[in-house]
């Protein structure tokens, strides 16, 4: 068997990404629900501040999370999906712009 990493896409409810979604950099991460800063996210997998568990991930690096750091956390949480902050963005305003529009 022969794996590897792959881009996959998949219609998925943004409230849902948006409410577990933990934001990470280098060093530490963000809750994208209350917009808790400064998360260890090598110690813990829910916020510190709203206690929400995190689902997701995604980095705001345009190239990405680096792969020492996303294969540490599948490792640790094999559960976590990762998607393209990129992506989830350009989904939210385009929703905001039709229910700006709407009204």
């Amino acid at each position: 068997m022969h794996s590897a990493y792959v881009r996959v896409w998949q219609n998925m409810d943004l409230d849902e990404i948006g409410q577990h979604l933990l934001i990470i950099g280098e060093l530490s991460g963000d809750c994208n629900n209350c917009r808790k800063v400064g998360i260890d996210y090598n110690k813990t997998f829910s916020c510190p501040e709203c206690k929400t568990d995190f689902k997701y991930v995604a980095s705001r690096r345009p190239e990405g999370l680096p792969f020492h750091i996303l294969k540490k956390l599948l490792e640790s949480k094999p559960s976590l999906v990762f998607i393209d902050f990129k992506d989830f963005k350009l989904a939210q305003d385009r929703l905001k712009a039709k229910q700006v529009f709407k009204a």
